[in-house]
């Protein structure tokens, strides 16, 4: 006749302790990894309405104005060309009805600059640009050829910086020429173009 051994209350213990460790590491990892997935969701939504203002000034032969300021974005263009961005009689491209901007509420994320010490600036984009900075106020002009411009009309390139609570930064990149570009730069680590 064979006796059966049972565990004893150590061996359970230890192995009781073993999982929670294993699941306390888990949900810190998913943690980390939803924060990243917010501050992706972010940046796609950023480049894909810079894509879309871009689409519509050459669609359409207007200027557009690209406004991103305060985790705020709208994109209108000048339809009686004068000029004037935002007046009754503009065409609101990008954002809610009655002309509100579209609000960036991911959890953990926020809108930051360069100017203010959170992020550096992005260096080396296929060797083309060095030390890409904000865009000055938050905003730039396409044309109706597609090329980007700065307040005063010269041609411009520039970024949009967003930062999440664990220090992931992330970047829309938009070149003179319209090109947009994203990029990730974790804690203390380098940029990386991530399309």
């Amino acid at each position: 006749m064979q006796t059966k051994r049972a565990y004893s209350m150590l061996e359970v213990g230890i192995v009781l302790v073993l999982i929670s460790i294993l699941a306390l590491i888990g949900f810190r990892m998913s943690d980390t990894v939803m924060r990243q997935s917010n501050l992706s969701a972010e940046l796609m939504a950023i480049k894909g309405s810079i894509q879309t203002a871009r689409g519509q000034a050459i669609a359409n032969s207007l200027p557009v104005e690209f406004n991103f300021r305060n985790d705020r974005m709208y994109v209108v263009s000048d339809i009686d060309r004068d000029g004037t961005f935002g007046d009754k009689d503009e065409e609101l491209i990008v954002g809610e009805a009655l002309g509100a901007p579209v609000a960036f509420n991911y959890r953990g994320v926020r809108q930051t600059t360069v100017a203010s010490g959170d992020v550096p600036a992005i260096s080396h984009w296929s060797g083309h640009a060095d030390d890409i900075d904000d865009f000055p106020a938050g905003r730039f002009y396409i044309s109706p050829t597609g090329l980007v411009r700065a307040d005063a009309g010269a041609p411009a390139q520039g970024a949009f910086y967003l930062l999440n609570s664990d220090g992931f930064a992330g970047a829309v990149y938009v070149s003179m020429l319209g090109d947009v570009k994203m990029a990730i730069r974790e804690a203390g680590g380098g940029w990386e173009w991530i399309d």
